[in-house]
């Protein structure tokens, strides 16, 4: 690449990193060498990797197979970090007046504190050790959808009487707009 636009993708680095906040990585690299590729990486924490790393496997073996030529980007593939977290990458495909990929800018996403959050979230509201010992479930009583069916006429008679009148309007349950719901 050149300086100008190694300038502008490295301003754009650092921007982004700042924007999404620290749960981002973003990292630039440079193809003119792989085995210094990295050349800017904002929030580089979820990696660990420094400044002139080499350009990680998974996209040599791209540039390698040639898989990623005929793309602009790559969205949403998955890794995994040095301490064994599951991390969540997409990548811009930087690419000269010849269409050839000159650099790469990705964006990492490590979901690993909502994950947390949420893990402990749920167990305020169903901790384990509660549900084994305060709920029993009688799997016998609803083994199909006929049986709870029948043993509950009222939701019957709801199901039948809400599909009765979406055929009579022709609409679909799953396209109701929020005031057709209502």
């Amino acid at each position: 690449m050149d300086t100008q636009m190694i300038k502008q993708y490295t301003i754009l680095a650092d921007f982004l990193g700042k924007t999404l906040g620290p749960d981002y990585e973003i990292s630039l690299y440079d193809l003119s060498d792989t085995n210094t590729a990295l050349i800017a990486i904002a929030n580089g924490h979820i990696t660990g990797r420094p400044l002139g790393s080499p350009l990680p496997m998974i996209l040599l073996h791209e540039l390698a197979d040639k898989s990623i030529e005929s793309m602009d980007y790559r969205l949403n593939y998955s890794g995994t970090s040095i301490g064994n977290k599951t991390l969540r990458t997409s990548s811009l495909y930087i690419k000269d007046d010849k269409k050839e990929i000159i650099g790469v800018l990705s964006i990492t996403f490590d979901d690993s504190r909502y994950q947390d959050i949420t893990d402990r979230i749920l167990k305020l509201c169903h901790p384990d050790a509660f549900i084994d010992t305060n709920f029993i479930v009688n799997t016998e009583s609803f083994e199909t959808k006929e049986s709870f069916l029948s043993e509950n006429n009222n939701y019957r008679t709801t199901e039948e009487t809400l599909n009765k009148i979406l055929a009579e309007k022709g609409l679909q349950a799953d396209r109701l707009t929020p005031v057709e719901k209502l």
